[in-house]
């Protein structure tokens, strides 16, 4: 009977994404998104900020049928931060998940084969002129195994630090 029973769910299951059509195929997006979509997989490194050095490990995921890609900055610490990117028409937007417990968005605004250029959206409810924020991300694509990230920090309105990322890919 309990058999009986699994049959006939998968059955009714198919039958029911059958009646509401097929899922719509994978989103490929755009040649700037395609480069970050080359990112998936896990990359170890070293993260400079000022005068420290610390080891770092990102992890990139593809998610949402290709229309979104996770990026775990310092997966599994306290200080671990997300970063999402996603596609709309032509224009690829990131909203980063702070451990400053902020959340800036920023625009693509420029690339070339081997940079992608991300700056703050006028979309951000962040008080520029008072909130300590990441303003400005600029990835340089080396090859398909090094990538160097640099993060530029605002604080009162102007930049403070730039923080340097730089990765290999190890999966």
């Amino acid at each position: 009977l309990l058999i009986l029973s699994l049959i006939l769910c998968v059955a009714s299951t198919i039958a029911i994404a059958g009646e509401k059509g097929e899922m719509p195929p994978l989103y490929e997006g755009s040649a700037d998104f395609q480069k970050l979509k080359g990112l998936a997989g896990t990359w170890e490194g070293s993260h400079t900020m000022g005068e420290e050095t610390e080891k770092v490990k990102v992890e990139y995921s593809i998610t949402s049928n290709g229309s979104t890609i996770v990026e775990k900055l310092f997966p599994g610490t306290s200080h671990e931060m997300i970063s999402i990117y996603t596609e709309r028409g032509d224009k690829i937007s990131m909203v980063h998940y702070c451990s400053l417990a902020n959340q800036p968005k920023m625009n693509l605004v420029s690339s070339t084969d081997k940079e992608l250029k991300f700056d703050f959206s006028d979309e951000n409810d962040i008080d520029v002129t008072t909130e300590g924020h990441m303003h400005a991300l600029t990835m340089e694509l080396n090859d398909d195994n090094n990538l160097v990230h640099h993060w530029t920090f605002y604080e009162n309105g102007e930049p403070k630090s730039t923080n340097t990322i730089s990765l290999a890919r190890i999966k």
